[in-house]
């Protein structure tokens, strides 16, 4: 929601709005996040959505998730159940200082494009793919601009080689990142499917942090 009041104050308003609409309307007002947000869920159905306020960014990766799913019927899926596995081994839960929705999201689609001997998905925020789109090198690579100077690729022609079913890949998923990957001493860069060590990281821009999500857009934004 783009807002031209203080965000916190929009914030409240929403809040009190959707509490109006029922008790089996459970909101949560978190005013303490990077970006102001009021979690609500349906008691009753069991839908559940976060609303942000003045965070155009959460947009533009909702464009890119959503061009990721069309890449192979099997993303979604996994997709989701990624999510829901963090959420049930209280992994997420940004409230509790755990992981955001989307920071488990970019984890299953990093896994996807680096994790896996065959990758589901192509890396479409790369800077050799952008720097191709840009010059026109390839038919089969579109440029897609968003705005604030937000770019990704989409490949016309992918097609993934692997066979794995989605409960395949997602043990898969569990022991790449419980065996393979130490987050202790690594940052996993979603914008170019790469893992680094913290070390590298400049003072002050994670090197501190338990656990370093890269953001494909803003690469000094750690999204967990």
């Amino acid at each position: 929601i783009e807002s031209n009041g203080a965000p916190l104050s929009t914030l409240f308003q929403t809040c009190n709005r959707m509490r109006a609409l029922g008790p089996h309307i459970r909101v949560v007002a978190l005013k303490h996040t990077r970006v102001p947000i009021c979690m609500i869920t349906d008691t009753r159905s069991g839908a559940h959505c976060d609303v942000s306020f003045n965070n155009m960014n959460g947009v533009y990766n909702s464009h890119l998730v959503r061009d990721y799913t069309a890449y192979d019927p099997r993303v979604k899926p996994f997709l989701l159940l990624v999510r829901r596995w963090c959420k049930n081994a209280f992994v997420a839960g940004s409230k509790f200082g755990r992981l955001s929705p989307y920071a488990c999201t970019l984890l299953g689609l990093f896994f996807l494009q680096a994790g896996t001997s065959d990758p589901l998905v192509p890396v479409c925020t790369s800077d050799t793919l952008l720097g191709a789109a840009r010059g026109l090198l390839s038919n089969d690579i579109e440029l897609i601009r968003l705005a604030e100077g937000y770019e990704y690729v989409r490949i016309k022609s992918w097609a993934s080689r692997s066979t794995k079913t989605v409960e395949e890949l997602f043990h898969e998923f569990l022991v790449f990142y419980g065996y393979q990957v130490d987050f202790g001493t690594s940052v996993i860069d979603t914008k170019s499917a790469t893992v680094y060590r913290k070390s590298d990281l400049l003072p002050g821009h994670g090197r501190e942090e338990a656990m370093v999500v890269i953001d494909p857009f803003q690469q000094d934004f750690n999204a967990t």
